[in-house]
């Protein structure tokens, strides 16, 4: 079945850890391909850790599949969910990935022979890059951002003040800003 531009036919797992700062960053990842990418299913994966009861509340509300497993290395994570869900045309991204545009827009067809695909290069960059992707990440940072200062941390980010939108900025780096406050005020709900 062929991928389409909005990302009908396409599943993407986001890979993460069950952590503080993971909570909020694949809700942000998540609320980003339901933005650009409306018809791709989502599901979320961690390792089971320390249960934290209000981590990932809001996959239950928004209705994403959360999937914990044990330890396990990137291709254990993935072989769990494709038995679990018998899934095809998987793209794997991590929660620091943000989807800034579709497939059509960034000017790019998703190779869909392969059933699974890490994100690359190809369909991810680093925010502060002028190159037209699909993904940005925004681990370096952006705007005034510093995500290596919300590690761990018990609060959360996401805000509707435009507190890290300041100075010079990457095309990349304003998407990133635009759905960064559209998503602060759906996570303070959920």
């Amino acid at each position: 079945m062929e991928i389409s531009s909005t990302g009908d036919n396409l599943n993407i797992l986001i890979a993460c850890d069950y952590l503080r700062h993971h909570n909020w960053m694949s809700f942000l990842c998540w609320y980003s391909v339901k933005r650009n990418l409306p018809d791709a299913k989502v599901y979320v994966a961690s390792q089971r850790r320390v249960m934290e009861y209000s981590l990932f509340q809001w996959t239950r509300i928004c209705k994403t599949p959360l999937l914990l497993h044990k330890e396990a290395t990137d291709e254990e994570q993935v072989d769990f969910v494709l038995k679990k869900y018998n899934l095809s045309n998987l793209l794997v991204i991590k929660p620091d990935q943000v989807c800034i545009r579709d497939f059509d827009e960034a000017g790019l067809k998703y190779d869909y022979s392969k059933s699974i695909r890490y994100a690359d290069y190809e369909i991810v960059c680093d925010c502060k890059s002028d190159r037209a992707t699909v993904f940005a990440s925004y681990l370096n940072g952006w705007g005034k951002f510093n995500a290596s200062l919300w590690i761990n941390k018990q609060s959360c980010p996401l805000s509707p003040e435009y507190k890290f939108a300041q100075g010079e900025m990457t095309p990349n780096e304003i998407r990133i800003g635009k759905i960064w406050y559209a998503a602060s005020a759906v996570f303070s709900i959920v």
